[in-house]
């Protein structure tokens, strides 16, 4: 289903009960049913207070064809998370350096995080992640957070947007040009 620019917002996954890393890394799993509660109320809270439709932008190492209802039948694509969030309304996330995407494309974000991912040591990436542009996560577990979760997406700050970008990103000064425009550019001046 093709949806229009602006009538939606995206949920940056990060196949966060069953990324491979995280047992490579020895972190300690989320609880599927928890994590799957906590996600989809906030998701469902967006979608009931903003009248936007939710996209999953599956991350690629993600298996929820095995799955579908992982996330309550919410569309999943796999494959086009720049575009899907270069026309959406806001992005919510964890710590995803996908939101490099929402930063370029001035898209406000919202950091969310859960009880389980607090208590095994998962949520330190995503505080990181979301005071590297000025904003601070949510517990969506925290009847009190939940509660006063502003939804008014057009007022969240994305002024901290650019000093991320210059950080993270690109070189001050640049122009936009890709990276291989540049490098010619450069071979073409040293021959």
């Amino acid at each position: 289903a093709k949806t229009s620019a602006g009538d939606y917002c995206v949920f940056l996954d990060e196949a966060a009960v069953e990324h491979p890393d995280f047992a490579l890394l020895g972190m300690p799993h989320l609880d599927k049913e928890k994590y799957t509660r906590a996600i989809n109320g906030v998701l469902s809270k967006i979608e009931k207070e903003t009248g936007l439709q939710v996209i999953i932008a599956a991350h690629p190492l993600s298996r929820y064809e095995n799955d579908p209802a992982a996330f309550d039948g919410r569309q999943l694509i796999k494959g086009r998370t720049i575009d899907l969030v270069a026309g959406c309304c806001f992005v919510v996330a964890h710590s995803s350096t996908a939101i490099s995407y929402a930063v370029i494309f001035d898209k406000p974000i919202l950091f969310v995080k859960t009880d389980d991912m607090i208590s095994k040591g998962r949520s330190g990436f995503i505080d990181v992640m979301a005071a590297s542009v000025g904003l601070k996560a949510v517990n969506v577990d925290s009847q009190e957070e939940f509660d006063d979760l502003d939804l008014n997406y057009r007022s969240w700050s994305t002024e901290r947007y650019d000093e991320y970008k210059y950080s993270y990103v690109k070189t001050r000064g640049l122009a936009d040009q890709t990276v291989w425009e540049i490098v010619a550019r450069e071979i073409r001046n040293t021959i």
